[in-house]
């Protein structure tokens, strides 16, 4: 309980507030979804930092960034090519990529909600993983028009279909512009997380290993030139697309979860006591089932 209080920062002084109404909430939704008396968990996470991520992946197997609308490879790379770094000849489309690192971001906000959803029913508390309410909403894309959401900072452009969130200042802030100068910052940034001082493969951090200094010990960092062309590519796709990712959303935030007591009048009508726990009607107050 300590870890969670220590973590917690409140932003608002009340619940989510969103006209009942779409494209705030979708219609089949709006008899339930944030409804008074109930707790919705809205997980978001940052596609740019992960994008960041797998690309050093991507480019430590030699593939090339190829900017498949374009036609063309992401940025001046010939030292790259001409070193063996990477293959010009392995191309990652950033359509396919940019696609690839959003399912997985998505998967991961599911798996949340469902370990959420885990720990809910062990608490007596029944609830549903759903998507009826627009994150843009959520995160404040409305706020001109009055909804001010949670007060991300949103982007727009006239080249984009949507707007872009990119973070809550100071406290969730995704790897790009304008919260770092430019994707070569970036680049750095991962590079000091996995091997600087306190970062992932730093053998003072400790680890799950018998010794795990020596395991970590074995980790080589980037070279030079490696983050040269980490740099390169991500750099282009900022400053062609204007945003980073290029064509998904920089931040991410789609499924939630709702938390609330059950009704077991209504279950006991239309189902059977079989459908819920022993622990979720004691704690709807109906201690004698």
């Amino acid at each position: 309980a300590d870890a969670v209080e220590g973590a917690t920062v409140q932003i608002s002084a009340g619940r989510l507030d969103l006209p009942r109404q779409g494209p705030h909430i979708s219609e089949h939704n709006l008899w339930n979804a944030n409804v008074p008396g109930s707790t919705v968990f809205a997980p978001v996470t940052d596609v740019a930092q992960q994008m960041v991520a797998f690309l050093a992946v991507m480019v430590s197997n030699g593939y090339t960034l190829f900017d498949d609308r374009a036609g063309r490879v992401a940025g001046d790379l010939d030292d790259h090519f001409a070193s063996g770094l990477i293959d010009p000849n392995r191309k990652l489309p950033l359509s396919f990529f940019e696609q690839y690192v959003l399912c997985s971001c998505a998967t991961e906000l599911s798996v949340i909600n469902h370990n959420i959803a885990l720990a809910a029913q062990g608490l007596g508390i029944g609830g549903w993983h759903f998507t009826g309410i627009n994150p843009l909403s959520v995160m404040g894309a409305f706020a001109g028009q009055g909804v001010p959401g949670l007060g991300f900072r949103i982007e727009t452009s006239p080249d984009w279909a949507v707007p872009n969130p990119v973070g809550l200042d100071g406290l969730f802030e995704a790897w790009c512009p304008p919260y770092l100068p430019d994707m070569r910052a970036a680049q750095q940034r991962l590079h000091e997380v996995k091997f600087g001082a306190g970062g992932t493969y730093d053998p003072a951090t400790g680890g799950p290993f018998a010794d795990s200094p020596s395991v970590k010990q074995t980790a080589v960092p980037y070279s030079d030139a490696f983050n040269d062309a980490m740099g390169v590519m991500m750099q282009y796709v900022y400053a062609t697309y204007g945003k980073f990712p290029g064509t998904v959303p920089t931040l991410y935030m789609r499924t939630y979860y709702q938390a609330h007591l059950i009704d077991t009048d209504f279950y006991d009508r239309f189902f059977g006591p079989e459908v819920y726990f022993p622990q979720q009607a004691r704690r709807s107050g109906d201690s004698g089932r």
